[in-house]
């Protein structure tokens, strides 16, 4: 797609346009990362396992009830 100009203004104001948009992205990409690096702290992960783990637990817990509860 070849975007034809009429002026020197007019890719002047482009330019500047893609440039600011390239800013934007640079900077999104910089708050993504540093999501992903508080995301991936060792007590996060820590904290996640554990909620994962009382899950899992509770989920066998309550199965191995219900057997009991239903042999007897």
């Amino acid at each position: 797609m070849n975007k034809q100009y009429n002026s020197f203004e007019e890719i002047d104001c482009h330019l500047k346009i893609l440039d600011l948009k390239r800013k934007i992205n640079a900077q999104s990409l910089k708050l993504e990362v540093k999501q992903v690096k508080t995301n991936l702290k060792y007590s996060n992960l820590l904290e996640e396992f554990q909620f994962l783990m009382q899950q899992k637990t509770s989920v066998w817990l309550l199965k191995s009830l219900l057997k009991l509860v239903r042999r007897d």
